[in-house]
């Protein structure tokens, strides 16, 4: 009996890791999807607003850019300066701009 219990207890402990690791692996995915999709959103915008030219800037925002649009109070947002933080705004505000 204790033998049973034991095994029993090894194959949940087993089915726990599996579970943890398909989950992380899911999760992992989702959010390259969702990075994809953000920087695919911010590029447009910046794109948008460069009159459909290219630009080769960190992060990919303007330099003279110091205001995102804020679709929702109908404002604009002052940006922190850092392009890499900046272009995840951007992409934030463009895809709730999207949304309403």
């Amino acid at each position: 009996m204790k033998h049973d219990i034991e095994r029993i207890q090894q194959v949940l402990e087993q089915n726990k890791k599996r579970l943890q690791k398909d989950f992380e692996s899911w999760f992992v995915s989702l959010r390259k999807e969702a990075t994809a999709s953000l920087t695919e959103i911010a590029k447009e915008q910046v794109e948008s607003e460069n009159g459909g030219a290219v630009t080769s800037h960190p992060g990919g925002v303007l330099p003279h850019q110091t205001h995102v649009y804020d679709p929702v109070n109908q404002q604009q947002v002052k940006l922190t300066g850092n392009a890499d933080v900046d272009k995840e705004v951007q992409g934030f505000y463009k895809a709730l701009g999207k949304m309403k």
